[in-house]
């Protein structure tokens, strides 16, 4: 595969395709996330991993041209595809109106590294040896293709600019050094890093971006926030290095910082837990799933001040996922709001403690703290640009199971502004319906999310949230949080916490089914329910059965056991009894 080229491929794209359908044959293409840029060469095979940010409308190419050479007259037919620019020479000359000269679609899709990836599940870069160090190698003889021509230019193409400050690029401890062909002439890029933008949603110094061409996609084979991995044929075309994006002064970013991908495999990412590669830990977990869980209670127990419950509502939390969406019903979501936490003076940085030993088991996870400041200066909602043809990110631009904490313990009293507004009704419409709507400017567009959130709050959050739980904390825990936090890190140390990280990320997806026996007990204890409690309605019902059917895969279990359901039923008594 190290030696495949693009019209090998082209040659034999089923074999090769045969080849990538080999569980191992993905390993063996270079990772540009894990690999140095100077490492990869034009022409490449080489495979990037990421989340899709934004997609463009496709574009004309020449999949194939006819080329006349003016010193022996002479016609040449070369391919197009998988390359940004025609191979024509000083002494040749594109036909552009032969009939072998032919026009087709492929669709540039920016993708950036996977938001909110915890350190411990990032891929790691690689430290090349001195002798490996070399330059991108272009192919001699490259020329862009004229945008009149053939309109191969689009004007979605990401460019440097600005997405607010707290989706910047730290790029100021990259400087790399793109060598250009063979001659040794070299392109100093450290400038361009520095008001270079990535259209991050959230800030990450070690953050990749790739500008992808796919080739024959069916519609609706990419979606905004989808998690793939693609392999393709790298290109980094010299005449890239300045060309500028139509009807714009500003140059794309140079393919030594965002690498040009020619698609010719993906496939979807559905875990960002790298230990699940190992198939052994993977048999392990699920053979001890009883014992783990007890193994968590125990540790998230210790960490929410001595109660049990609130542990067994939270690891229901953090294994809840949207299973169904039916109409304006989102089956499966399990927001939850942790109230009566410790203010400052009382445990300070509780809550930043607590979400950092979260993100220790957690393969994906976000922290906000909820200041007037931020509410009314961060961007949460992407917003389409359509001076630079470019969908903005926002905070908010996550995908499927991101854990989003926030932290309201920080809020003072204030004014929001327009955008404090805006973003506490988008906050509010992830919650609850997990939705965002988009900002068009001339109209709305709404996406599905699935982002569990956990607000940690004194009060009851101002937030909503699928279940509210005061907290009940023992004084004896209180006086010692620093020592709690610390014994539990301690604790949490191999195998176990691997084995936790695995239990986190598989448990949710296992198959779940609810026997007669069990629905026709649910009936009757529902009927019960409306005697007693007039109140009582259909979206208790459905609450009550997500948190039956979380507590039964935590367990293990794959169908709702009537002690599942038991259990369910006593923890919600337990809860409203706390709430009254």
């Amino acid at each position: 595969m190290e030696s495949w080229t693009s019209s090998y491929w082209q040659e034999n794209s089923k074999v090769c395709m045969d080849e990538f359908k080999k569980d191992d044959s993905w390993e063996k293409v270079p990772l540009i996330n894990t690999t140095p840029h100077h490492l990869l060469k034009d022409g490449q095979l080489v495979r990037f991993r990421g989340m899709i940010q934004d997609m463009y409308n496709p574009v004309y190419y020449l999949a194939t041209y006819e080329v006349l050479d003016t010193t022996t007259n002479q016609k040449i037919v070369r391919s197009g595809k998988y390359k940004d620019s025609l191979q024509c020479a000083e002494h040749e000359k594109v036909l552009f109106e032969s009939d072998l000269t032919v026009n087709q679609e492929r669709r540039p899709v920016y993708c950036i590294s996977v938001p909110a990836v915890n350190d411990w599940a990032k891929c790691k870069k690689t430290d090349p040896r001195p002798d490996q160090i070399q330059g991108p190698r272009c192919a001699a003889g490259g020329v862009k293709r004229n945008v009149e021509d053939t309109n191969d230019t689009p004007d979605e193409s990401p460019k440097v600019g600005s997405n607010e400050e707290q989706s910047k690029r730290l790029c100021s401890s990259r400087s790399e050094t793109a060598v250009v062909g063979g001659t040794g002439m070299a392109m100093d890029t450290s400038s361009v890093e520095q008001t270079m933008d990535l259209n991050l949603p959230i800030p990450d110094s070690q953050a990749e971006a790739c500008l992808i061409n796919f080739y024959d996609v069916e519609e609706g084979q990419l979606q905004i926030n989808a998690v793939i991995e693609v392999a393709g044929f790298l290109s980094y075309d010299v005449a890239l290095v300045t060309s500028a994006v139509d009807g714009l002064d500003e140059p794309l970013p140079p393919p030594s910082l965002v690498p040009r991908l020619h698609a010719v495999a993906q496939r979807p990412v559905h875990f960002s837990n790298p230990l699940l590669t190992s198939q052994i830990t993977v048999d392990e977990v699920v053979a001890n799933v009883p014992r783990l869980r007890d193994e968590l209670k125990l540790v998230l127990t210790q960490l929410l001040l001595g109660d049990a419950l609130a542990a067994d509502y939270l690891i229901c939390h953090l294994i809840s996922r949207i299973y169904l969406r039916q109409d304006m019903l989102v089956l499966g979501k399990f927001s939850l709001n942790l109230s009566n936490i410790p203010d400052r003076s009382t445990a300070a940085d509780y809550t930043f403690r607590l979400y950092q030993l979260l993100q220790t088991l957690l393969s994906k996870s976000h922290y906000l703290p909820i200041t007037l400041d931020n509410m009314n200066n961060i961007n949460m909602i992407p917003k389409k640009n359509y001076e630079t043809n470019r969908l903005e990110s926002g905070l908010l631009q996550l995908s499927d199971k991101t854990h989003l904490v926030i932290d309201e313990t920080m809020l003072e009293p204030g004014q929001l502004n327009d955008r404090g507004v805006r973003n506490c009704r988008a906050l509010g419409s992830v919650i609850s319906n997990q939705r965002l709507e988009y900002d068009f400017q001339f109209y709305p567009v709404e996406f599905n999310t699935d982002i569990p959130v956990l607000i940690l709050s004194e009060g009851k959050s101002m937030l909503p949230s699928d279940c509210h739980l005061p907290l009940e904390v023992d004084a004896a825990c209180l006086a010692t949080v620093r020592e709690t936090f610390a014994a539990a890190t301690h604790y949490l140390r191999e195998p176990l916490l691997s084995q936790l990280r695995v239990y986190l990320s598989l448990v949710s997806t296992a198959d779940y089914d609810l026997t007669p026996e069990v629905q026709q007990i649910v009936q009757e204890d529902f009927v019960k329910m409306r005697q007693e409690q007039a109140k009582t309605s259909a979206q208790d019902l459905h609450s009550l059965l997500v948190l039956a059917k979380l507590l039964s895969l935590s367990q293990g279990a794959r169908c709702l056991t009537k002690e599942c359901w038991e259990m369910a039923r006593q923890m919600e008594s337990k809860r409203k009894a706390r709430i009254r």
